[in-house]
């Protein structure tokens, strides 16, 4: 679910995985994650470093979403287990050394250096003629986004003050989706939209950005997805991991 109430929702359920499993998270654990998913993660790095008094402001921003109100029911007891292992001191998660490698994720949320070990992006763009190398081009035309020209038009255009509302007949979430629309991205209005779009941000401000040619996309767009499919495809495996593993992993790496 492409809004902000899913994407907690993810990061929650990716730290219950984790805590539950301490055995399998001694010392380093690296994930890799398509699209949002890297949105996921950085919410996550943010929840594993932010002091208590904004952590409580995150979990009530969301309450709508996983208690009922008045009842105070959980309908989602997962939130109120991991509020409590964030408030462990010496909840084994905080021992373990995170690697987030993400793949076409837009720019959205900031991440939090102390919740992360290492971090890498790929992101499909080619430089466009009369724009600094790293802008991407706006608006598109449609035959650009038909044949993915120059890289991946969901990557920039999924950016900070673009979201999915979640189901109208959800209230409960549309309020949770709301509360945290204000508290995730504060300042952020969208009539700027346009204004943010036209600036082409490819790169992220946390980590390291590795922009990529992955060459000319022969499917039509309902294989590519507007350029955002190219890093799922089996022939770059080989490719992300070798890098991931010579940027990580090598003595050259730091």
């Amino acid at each position: 679910e492409n809004h902000h109430v899913g994407r907690a929702q993810a990061a929650i359920e990716l730290l219950r995985t984790l805590v539950s499993r301490p055995e399998e998270c001694d010392g380093r654990v690296l994930l890799w994650g398509h699209s949002h998913g890297g949105n996921v993660f950085a919410l996550l790095t943010n929840l594993l470093a932010a002091d208590e008094e904004t952590r409580r402001r995150f979990f009530r921003a969301a309450r709508p979403h996983y208690r009922v109100p008045l009842l105070k029911f959980f309908d989602f007891p997962v939130w109120r287990e991991m509020q409590r292992a964030l408030r462990d001191k010496a909840c084994d998660i905080r021992r373990t050394k995170l690697d987030f490698v993400t793949f076409g994720t837009p720019v959205r949320y900031g991440w939090d250096s102390d919740g992360y070990s290492k971090l890498l992006h790929f992101v499909f763009h080619r430089p466009v003629d009369g724009l600094p190398e790293c802008q991407a081009l706006f608006p598109p035309t449609v035959d650009d986004v038909l044949t993915a020209r120059y890289g991946d038009y969901i990557q920039q255009i999924g950016i900070a003050g673009t979201n999915f509302a979640p189901g109208l007949l959800s209230c409960r979430t549309l309020v949770a989706d709301w509360r945290l629309n204000r508290f995730l991205q504060p300042g952020i209005r969208g009539r700027d939209l346009l204004a943010r779009l036209r600036l082409g941000l490819r790169t992220h401000a946390d980590g390291e950005s590795l922009l990529v040619d992955y060459g000319p996309t022969q499917a039509h767009i309902g294989q590519h997805l507007a350029g955002h499919a190219i890093y799922t495809r089996l022939e770059w495996l080989l490719f992300h991991a070798e890098e991931v593993a010579r940027r990580f992993y090598t003595t050259d790496a730091g």
